[in-house]
């Protein structure tokens, strides 16, 4: 708690104390006025997650269940000795047999920076089904190095410019960073052919590489871009040699 918030609760339990001649009355506005605080901005939110996990532990591998803690996961990260529990039903969860339903938990497992581990693996088999394919590249660029586990799904995908999120697999590989160390001919390739509205992803992943080996492209991008944006992307994303 700040200080003045101390100071002032200080002062009016040192107020009521003497207005009633008794310290106990000042002891109990000491004490009762951040109690009442808590439960009004953290306690009530407390409670939901608590209410929460207890319905996730009775709705045990359903997908209710395991929805439940994945929009709610975001939130139960702050809460670690909450957030511990939920994970560990989410754990268990990612070994449902429907790929649907571990990649709900891995996603669950993404938002509370919890068991990447065992969240990865399942990402990356959500590449392979088109629909599922857009939101496990969010989740992979959300974990960062740790997806470098999911590499050659990565640079199965990073070809395919007539797949629409091919640019997220760019983005993904940027959120890796060094570790994507292996991609960096596949992006060079992917410059050269990439028309003005798609160069900035490639070139920026390249960027976030940090490989020397790029630095020609990027190079050849700065001065012969025929678009500013183009230009740019090189600028800004060039490695040091």
């Amino acid at each position: 708690m700040e200080l003045p918030i101390v100071i002032v609760l200080f002062g009016l339990a040192t107020a009521v104390g003497l207005s009633n001649k008794s310290w106990l009355a000042g002891l109990a506005v000491l004490f009762g006025v951040p109690l009442g605080l808590w439960l009004v901005f953290t306690g009530w939110e407390v409670l939901e997650l608590c209410i929460i996990i207890f319905r996730a532990s009775r709705l045990r591998g359903s997908r209710k269940g395991i929805e439940l803690l994945r929009d709610n996961g975001y939130r139960l990260h702050e809460m670690p000795w909450l957030g511990r529990r939920a994970a560990k039903l989410l754990a268990e969860a990612v070994a449902h047999p429907e790929l649907p339903l571990r990649f709900v938990a891995a996603q669950g497992l993404c938002r509370m920076q919890s068991g990447a581990e065992i969240a990865v693996p399942v990402l990356t088999q959500a590449l392979d089904h088109t629909e599922l394919r857009g939101d496990a590249l969010s989740d992979l660029r959300t974990l960062g190095a740790v997806s470098a586990a999911a590499m050659p799904a990565l640079m199965r995908l990073l070809p395919d410019r007539r797949d629409p999120s091919w640019w997220q697999v760019a983005r993904t590989l940027e959120a890796i960073g060094p570790a994507a160390v292996e991609a960096v001919p596949a992006l060079i390739d992917v410059l050269g052919t990439s028309s003005v509205d798609e160069v900035e992803w490639p070139a920026r992943a390249l960027g976030a590489i940090g490989d020397s080996r790029a630095i020609p492209a990027l190079e050849k991008l700065l001065k012969e871009g025929k678009d500013e944006r183009a230009r740019d992307s090189a600028k800004w994303t060039r490695p040091s040699a």
